[in-house]
């Protein structure tokens, strides 16, 4: 990306200096691969995020806003774009009466989603209890409809805050929304003329009083059986394929293809869960990658069954 002196120091000032040039994803993606993002920025606040598009906007330049980057993978050559990642400014968490009987939790982009699940927890309103254990911010989890076998993000969202790409933000009602299994779609209306959906900014959600001590006490049966099924504390990003509509889990198929623990320079599948794949420590995004084709076309070969990525993997 071919940026000007000047462009640099109006995005510096753009962004009070919190700004890095040629950075490595590897530092912002937990399988801690990636090569560099031309420009990496962390909006503090929403102005100042919807500032940013703006002037992005104006100079047509490509840019891609992520949230904690639990479920991506950066190539090594890295990504010729400015990438947004909403600071701790964008994090805010509140809660009101809804006037139904239910509470209305509001959260910025930005914030954790474990952090948003506990303080759910703690003050007693169910249901993103369901979401406990799943990594990313609330940004990333509505993108890619996080959920698990409880249930899934979507189920408990009310609405959603939506920067378009010149800065404007619009809200926009959950059901207007296209929901698929760890997918969204945008509303047709708000992909009509030029500026069109940039960024997540915020959400609410309508969620139902309950018992603290049995939301936390789910919590904890919930997180037991993941630290169980799942390499926890291990470099990866998550289940890296959908599971298939009329087949068995994309982990059995896997499984039973007899891929566990095989590995790819130092990219593994796990062998705690064969959804998985490992950076054992010194994995590169190519092998990774390639890890992906080889279980890929194994699963294939054996079970007829072509696996979709659940892993979203950039690219220029």
């Amino acid at each position: 990306m071919n940026l000007s002196e000047r462009d640099r120091n109006e995005l510096l000032h753009l962004t009070d200096g919190r700004i890095r040039f040629d950075e490595p994803m590897a530092r912002h993606t937990t399988f801690r691969v990636g090569g560099p993002a031309a420009v990496f920025v962390t909006p503090r606040s929403q102005p100042e995020l919807t500032t940013l598009l703006a002037w992005i906007d104006d100079r047509g330049l490509p840019f891609r806003v992520i949230g904690g980057g639990s479920n991506l993978l950066v190539p090594d050559a890295g990504i010729d774009r400015i990438v947004i990642r909403l600071a701790a400014g964008a994090s805010r968490m509140e809660a009101h009466d809804a006037g139904d009987g239910r509470i209305r939790v509001l959260a910025g982009a930005g914030a954790s989603l474990p952090a948003l699940c506990r303080y759910a927890i703690r003050n007693g309103y169910g249901g993103l209890n369901r979401l406990i254990g799943i990594p990313g911010t609330v940004g990333g989890a509505l993108a890619g409809n996080a959920g698990s076998a409880h249930g899934w993000i979507s189920d408990v969202v009310e609405s959603i805050g939506v920067a378009r790409s010149n800065g404007c933000v619009v809200q926009q009602r959950a059901d207007a929304f296209s929901w698929a299994y760890r997918s969204m779609e945008w509303p047709s209306a708000l992909m009509a003329g030029r500026h069109r959906p940039a960024a997540i900014v915020s959400a609410s959600f309508l969620l139902e009083p309950s018992d603290p001590n049995r939301l936390e006490e789910e919590a904890r049966e919930w997180m037991h059986l993941r630290k169980k099924s799942q390499p926890i504390g291990q470099a990866c990003a998550g289940c890296v394929f959908k599971n298939p509509v009329s087949a068995p889990a994309a982990g059995y198929l896997i499984e039973h293809a007899g891929l566990k623990g095989v590995a790819i320079g130092g990219a593994m599948v796990s062998d705690v869960h064969a959804n998985f794949i490992v950076n054992t420590g010194n994995a590169s995004a190519a092998d990774i990658l390639t890890l992906i084709e080889v279980i890929r076309n194994r699963v294939m070969q054996r079970w007829g069954v072509v696996l979709e990525n659940e892993l979203v993997v950039l690219q220029d």
